[in-house]
């Protein structure tokens, strides 16, 4: 899901951009898939404690 709305936010940012258009909404946009990617690795890491406890990596 979350790269779906990484995804979806790059989109927004791009289309922003290029239409000339740099405002608030884009640095929320920025800010908001800083956010999201940043999550991901918390998650990350949780699966492979995860797989280390039962000994599958």
């Amino acid at each position: 899901m979350n790269a779906v709305l990484i995804g979806f936010v790059v989109g927004v940012l791009v289309y922003s951009l290029m239409r000339n258009k740099f405002g608030f909404l884009t640095l929320i946009l920025f800010f908001l898939a800083y956010k999201l990617i940043n999550n991901s690795k918390y998650n990350r890491k949780e699966v492979e404690e995860l797989l280390k406890e039962r000994n599958l990596k």
